[in-house]
């Protein structure tokens, strides 16, 4: 629940600041009619000049205008943590980093110990614990110690890559503030160079605009990181939630793991599958993890070709006729009769 008011929060804030900044690129100006309509003239005189500079902020767009360049920099910041929360808030989420189908799948596979298998399933569906249960996988030939540690550190390198995301919203939500400081200086600094050099000391009208300036990208900063520097505490809680769970599931499939009757001679993935997995895409990674099997069926193939062999020399299916003097069944071109010895003659 909090995550979604979070980013509905950021949502709307970024589409503000998009609509201000699309419509100052493209010259809009979005007033109300008593902004836009000039003061009623008197004596049927011209119309005075309005100072654009000293009016009444009363838009969207007459903000945005007020805050001056800094606002660009600001909205950049808004957009960029905006991208790396809905990222994050996407990813973390069990279903997406612990599908429960894929968790079936390979806890079937390991329980009858087709590691090879478990290995293809886990590279056909990449996710946090398929990613982490493969890289592991390849190390099992070289024993438990490999096999723990090579865990260890995919599970740490799949917490980090989140962990670095979220970190860029709190850059984000620390730029901020000094990105609003820095437009509230330099609004400052225009509003002293008035009193200066415009004869404003008695005039507050003259110093409006300066401090107008230095008031709304002070706002704008805090805007984004108040809900910024929540979202990167929520997000590292949630973090930290899905990794623990990942692990209870990873915990599971290590169970079926025998690693005392691991064969000398077992292989996970040969050279050849690896490197159709990393340079050909899914076509690429079923053909390269079928392609270790073929010479193992062709040899067994020819294996079992060799008994038959000798059947086949001898004919399969003989010739019998009934022998002319004692009407026993004899082979076709035997000389004698087995059974009373009478020569036979053939024709």
């Amino acid at each position: 629940m909090q995550t979604q008011w979070f980013r509905f929060l950021m949502a709307m804030m970024v589409i503000g600041l998009l609509l201000g900044g699309t419509a100052q690129w493209t010259g809009l100006s979005f007033t109300t009619t008593a902004y836009a309509q000039a003061p009623a003239t008197t004596g049927g005189g011209a119309a005075p000049a309005v100072d654009e500079k000293n009016k009444k902020p009363e838009t969207f767009m007459d903000y945005w205008r007020q805050g001056g360049p800094t606002m660009w920099p600001l909205l950049g910041t808004a957009v960029w943590a905006t991208a790396v929360l809905i990222e994050l808030l996407i990813k973390l989420r069990i279903r997406v980093a612990c599908p429960s189908e894929i968790i079936q799948q390979l806890y079937q596979t390991l329980l009858v110990k087709d590691y090879q298998k478990a290995w293809k399933i886990g590279m056909d569906n990449p996710c946090v614990v398929t990613r982490i249960l493969c890289t592991a996988l390849e190390k099992l030939p070289n024993g438990q110690e490999a096999f723990d540690t090579t865990a260890l550190e995919s599970a740490s390198n799949e917490t980090n890559v989140f962990r670095s995301k979220n970190a860029y919203i709190n850059l984000n939500a620390t730029i901020a503030p000094l990105l609003g400081l820095f437009g509230t200086i330099a609004g400052m600094m225009g509003a002293f160079n008035s009193m200066a050099f415009s004869g404003a000391v008695g005039d507050p009208s003259k110093l409006a605009g300066d401090i107008g300036t230095a008031l709304v990208t002070t706002y704008t900063g805090l805007a984004i990181a108040i809900p910024g520097l929540c979202a990167y505490y929520i997000l590292g809680n949630r973090i930290k939630k899905v990794m623990e769970y990942v692990q209870g599931r990873l915990t599971m499939l290590f169970d079926e793991i025998d690693f005392d009757n691991i064969p000398d001679d077992l292989v996970i993935v040969t050279k050849e599958a690896r490197m159709a997995y990393l340079g050909g895409g899914k076509t690429g990674m079923a053909s390269g993890a079928s392609a270790p099997k073929v010479p193992a069926v062709k040899a067994k193939a020819s294996t079992a070709a060799k008994p038959t062999a000798a059947p086949e020399a001898t004919p399969a299916k003989e010739e019998h006729v009934a022998c002319p003097n004692c009407s026993k069944e004899v082979t076709v071109g035997d000389k004698k009769c087995p059974h009373c010895n009478a020569e036979l003659d053939w024709e």
